[in-house]
């Protein structure tokens, strides 16, 4: 993961849109998971990807918590880079 490379807290208004960045290098886009609160996301048109970044539409008070970018390298390693999302 090129970025970010620490944690980030962020805080977005109710109805809002937000993308949270993961922004990798090589060909690893396809191995990059999003989760929510332990939980990888499934997605839908709430929660997009674009290239390896997630997209939250309509932010609703229960979409704030940990969210987590997670990529398996070449070698089988996991790298990770979390989110800590306050709706207001």
């Amino acid at each position: 993961i090129v970025y970010p490379v620490t944690p980030r807290n962020l805080t977005v208004d109710q109805s809002e849109s937000l993308t949270l960045e993961c922004v990798v290098s090589g060909s690893l886009s396809s191995k990059v998971k999003w989760i929510k609160d332990g939980v990888e996301l499934s997605l839908s048109s709430k929660w997009m990807l674009l290239q390896s970044n997630l997209v939250l539409n309509d932010i609703q008070l229960s979409d704030g918590g940990h969210y987590c970018c997670s990529v398996l390298t070449d070698r089988g390693a996991v790298v990770s880079v979390n989110y800590n999302v306050n709706v207001l």
